[in-house]
């Protein structure tokens, strides 16, 4: 019989984050905080898939839209949520980035188990596509994600 420590370390914390028609599956540990939709500030200097700049404990952090990054042309401006999202890679510029979702995001408990890979084109901002019991989820690449904020221009100083 498993004792509760070692079920707990067979498995791994996730949040599905509703975005556009798909789920996101991030690890639990890349958000930081999760906030109701809050008015954003517009930056004409932020690409497309940049919403705009949200103040969030001290720190303004770029606004990303998943779906704008990965080549949408479908016409995204508000969300349910933002996700404060943590730095996952060392030596990018910026700590936290905000994340627009679509829902609430929900929290699973995933095992060796639970993960069978889906055959779909991957496109920039993908890492994998995988069928999660009745769901379906895209893995994103939150190192793409953050080497496209770590280029942004400088804007500690936007109003």
């Amino acid at each position: 019989m498993n004792s509760v420590a070692e079920v707990k370390s067979e498995s791994l914390s996730c949040l599905m984050l509703p975005v556009g028609d798909t789920h996101l599956l991030v690890p639990n540990v890349t958000v930081a905080e999760i906030l109701p939709w809050r008015k954003i500030r517009k930056w004409s200097a932020a690409p497309e898939w940049c919403l705009g700049l949200f103040n969030w404990r001290g720190q303004t952090v770029p606004v990303v839209r998943y779906e704008k990054l990965n080549g949408s042309t479908t016409n995204f401006e508000v969300g349910h949520c933002i996700l404060i999202m943590n730095r996952s890679q060392n030596g990018t510029a910026r700590e936290f980035y905000a994340l627009a979702v679509d829902g609430m995001p929900r929290l699973v408990h995933l095992g060796n188990d639970d993960l069978e890979n889906r055959s779909k084109e991957l496109k920039v901002a993908d890492s994998a596509h995988l069928q999660i019991g009745l769901d379906t989820a895209t893995i994103p690449r939150l190192s793409y994600f953050e080497e496209q904020v770590g280029m942004l221009p400088g804007f500690e100083e936007v109003k």
